[in-house]
């Protein structure tokens, strides 16, 4: 009685295949922050002042430094763009790494990655860029979701593997 108790309370909630495509989509996202920063990066590194809401702050940072730095030194503005832009692309290559490792289940990848993206809103938060917090919190949301998907896939494999053991037992009892 206990363990069709404890079954029931346990049991994973949501179809699979739904499931996995949400797991998928949220690790995904990660793949999105590191794009859509790189748009903001390259429209900087061709002299655009414009951003996107949708980046990494602390990519803008960097760019927002750079800018000042190339204003002052107009003899070095293509290096100093060239070394912000190669900054960007460490820190979206960092980004694309959660991103992988989130799409191959690790949990850890998911909860360091939203934990760095939330203090990348931070930034914003400090400017009061609302439009690219409002970003992030749906981002994180999103994250959220497919960490979660996650963790309701690992309950039904476990599910499935106990199964066999539960049927023995079942018709062992009396």
């Amino acid at each position: 009685m206990a363990t069709d108790d404890f079954t029931t309370n346990t049991a994973p909630q949501g179809d699979p295949e739904q499931l996995a495509a949400r797991f998928r989509n949220g690790a995904n996202w990660f793949f999105w922050i590191a794009g859509l920063s790189m748009v903001n990066s390259i429209m900087f590194l061709c002299g655009s002042d414009g951003h996107f809401v949708i980046g990494l702050g602390l990519t803008q940072v960097i760019d927002g430094i750079a800018g000042v730095i190339a204003k002052e030194a107009k003899d070095a503005e293509l290096v100093v763009r060239v070394v912000a832009f190669g900054l960007d692309v460490v820190i979206a290559g960092f980004v694309v790494g959660f991103g992988v490792l989130a799409r191959k289940g690790f949990d850890w990848a998911f909860l360091v990655g939203m934990v760095l993206y939330a203090v990348d809103g931070l930034i914003f938060l400090l400017v009061q860029e609302w439009l690219s917090i409002g970003f992030h919190v749906f981002a994180l949301f999103c994250i959220s979701a497919g960490l979660k998907a996650l963790r309701e896939l690992r309950r039904y494999a476990a599910e499935a593997a106990l199964a066999p053991a539960l049927a023995d037992a079942d018709a062992v009892q009396p």
